[in-house]
């Protein structure tokens, strides 16, 4: 998941079309502080769904969804690193790695791959964010091309179970139960069928002991 940022004025529809080529996130407002370092309590009523390697939604998962802690961007795309050094600062403590648009008067260091731009310039940012859009654009396809093939390229969610797959597992359970209770019924019928023979055994050999007896 990519995360377009781009706060100043003007640079809304930049990051709102990068976002939409490369199938990503964009923030234009204000950035919330403590939504990666505290998620949970920030985003936790945010919506989240399954979706497939074909990008298609799963349907099933949702009461698995609540428990589980909120989705991070997987790069984050920054076009005025100085207004948002805390959201580079919390990436930076969740090791999420960033591109950064950095002019004369920005620090380098404030984030991972650093672009040398004028950071000022609205045409400039519109010319990088139009360059990072196309180029997650392309990886998508690539992406999907790959899923087509049967070749996952990302790891998949964990702890994840199919819907249904409860039921089966229920289900598998209560006929092994019965197996097992239809077994120790037949076993018990077989000792009580031995048990009356054992009985008829001994009143025969009573009998016949009696009649020499006789």
């Amino acid at each position: 998941m990519v995360l377009f940022v781009g706060t100043r004025e003007g640079q809304d529809r930049a990051v709102a079309r990068a976002a939409e080529l490369a199938k990503g996130y964009h923030l234009f407002e204000r950035w919330i502080p403590g939504s990666i370092t505290n998620g949970q309590q920030i985003l936790g009523r945010c919506r989240m769904k399954v979706v497939n390697e074909l990008d298609e939604e799963v349907p099933g998962f949702e009461e698995q969804m609540y428990d589980r802690s909120v989705l991070r961007p997987d790069l984050v795309v920054c076009l005025n690193p100085l207004e948002n050094y805390v959201l580079l600062h919390e990436c930076a403590l969740n090791n999420i790695p960033t591109i950064g648009v950095v002019d004369t008067n920005a620090d380098p260091t404030w984030v991972t791959y650093p672009i040398p731009a004028n950071d000022d310039s609205l045409r400039c940012m519109q010319v990088v964010a139009g360059v990072l859009g196309r180029a997650g654009e392309a990886g998508q396809k690539q992406r999907l091309a790959a899923a087509a093939k049967g070749h996952i390229t990302y790891q998949p969610a964990q702890n994840l179970i199919m819907p249904g797959s409860e039921e089966e597992a229920e289900k598998a359970k209560k006929a092994a139960q019965n197996a097992k209770r239809a077994g120790l019924d037949e076993v018990a019928a077989l000792d009580e069928l031995t048990t009356k023979l054992d009985d008829v055994d001994n009143g025969e050999d009573r009998r016949l002991k009696g009649g020499r007896d006789l």
